[in-house]
């Protein structure tokens, strides 16, 4: 269960990360 929840912390902050770069990066 621990590990299902290291899990989804990550992704969700993966997410963050990317969306926060896409936003400082305009195309």
């Amino acid at each position: 269960m621990r590990k299902y929840i290291a899990i989804v912390i990550a992704s969700l902050a993966l997410f963050t990360g990317q969306a926060h770069a896409q936003r400082c990066l305009p195309k």
